[in-house]
């Protein structure tokens, strides 16, 4: 019997690819240093308000590891074969519509252009400026597709750092289900070892997917510490004073760092997104499952989007001596009026490509696996 769809789980998606496209552009000008033309003290007030972690890009695209291990964790894996068809069924999920991002950025480069480097003329933002400097020619669609999958970089969209280790804590997560579902019972060693694997060897992006995987691994459990919500606030009030005092004692600092208080965040917000029908209802709205339809479009095209029209206009606004906040808000708002066109239509078209061709795997998978 197939797992019910977590509407409200799409519908959280979609507020997090914003606040991950809004962490991204404000490091604009949280980001600069020295005199700038956009300088004000009212963005400055903003900018301290918000980069402790409201305004943090990091701290967003953790959850989607979380979330991803948790959404895995309600799956089954019943032998060899499955866990082969799942596995390539994955990467072609990740892998089709990487490529056909990469080729629809292609596409914008060669039309729009970027402009990140340029701004250099007016203010100074290392991290900003060293994007988009080099012209890609057409071989780099492959080329760049591939590297996201298995070097955790691309040149295309610097944000699909994080899907090589996705896609390898998802085979994993996959073994874990084997195992189990071969002795017949949760056996509890290999998900613990392999997070705390994971935790040790500073990777950040399979430690997060790990620990929603736990989540959903242990959700009866979990089910049972929350029937009395205030026990379960005791727990995480316990589990925050401790992460602060190994950080401010420095306890392996290269291991507990701020990027573990985020997985520990967002695997408290998940399960108190599981925990209350009210967040629930809130999250299934429609305007949340709209945008969460077309969230891996918004993570695909945003920050390519923000390097070539939101740069020119930016350029454009400091010319033309707006007030800081004008430049600003209209380069963000026409970053993101042309990420969602990019992504509906990304959505129609290669992201259903993409599952067209995940499901007509499965379906050889299964014909496989009846014929042995």
């Amino acid at each position: 019997m197939e797992k019910k769809r977590l509407h409200y789980i799409d519908g959280y998606k979609g507020l997090l690819c914003l606040m991950i496209m809004v962490g991204h552009f404000w490091n604009i000008y949280r980001l600069t240093s020295g005199a700038s033309p956009l300088d004000h003290s009212a963005l400055d007030a903003f900018n301290d308000w918000g980069s402790k972690w409201a305004l943090v890009a990091t701290m967003w695209l953790y959850a989607f590891m979380a979330i991803s291990g948790y959404l895995l964790s309600l799956g089954k894996i019943k032998s060899t074969p499955d866990l082969l068809t799942k596995s390539v069924s994955r990467f072609l999920r990740l892998f089709i519509p990487i490529l056909g991002a990469c080729l629809i950025i292609f596409g914008i480069s060669r039309t729009v252009g970027f402009y990140a480097n340029d701004t250099a003329e007016f203010f100074k933002n290392t991290w900003f400026q060293k994007y988009y400097k080099k012209a890609f020619v057409f071989a780099d669609v492959f080329k760049e597709s591939w590297r996201a999958m298995f070097e955790g970089a691309c040149s295309f969209n610097s944000p699909f750092w994080v899907i090589k280790d996705m896609l390898l804590s998802s085979v994993l997560i996959y073994v874990c289900k084997l195992v189990d579902h071969t002795y017949q019972k949760k056996t509890h060693l290999l998900p613990l070892l392999l997070t705390l694997c994971f935790l040790l060897l500073d990777n950040q992006v399979a430690t997060a997917c790990f620990a929603g995987f736990l989540i959903g691994y242990y959700d009866e459990e979990l089910r049972v510490l929350t029937e009395k919500f205030w026990r379960f606030i005791a727990v995480c009030v316990a589990i925050y004073f401790a992460f602060t005092w190994l950080t401010e004692a420095k306890v392996c600092p290269a291991v507990i760092d701020k990027v573990t208080g985020y997985t520990l965040i967002h695997s408290f917000l998940l399960i108190t997104l599981n925990r209350f029908s009210v967040l629930q209802k809130i999250f299934s709205a429609k305007p949340f499952l709209l945008v969460g339809k077309i969230s891996f479009g918004i993570y695909a095209f945003h920050w390519p989007v923000i390097c070539s029209v939101g740069s020119w206009l930016l350029i454009r606004g400091i010319q033309s001596k707006w007030h800081p906040a004008v430049s600003l808000g209209t380069s963000f708002l026409a970053s993101l009026g042309a990420t969602v066109v990019l992504a509906i239509g990304y959505y129609f078209t290669v992201e259903k490509c993409g599952d067209f061709t995940v499901k007509q795997v499965r379906k050889l998978g299964s014909l496989l696996t009846k014929e042995k």
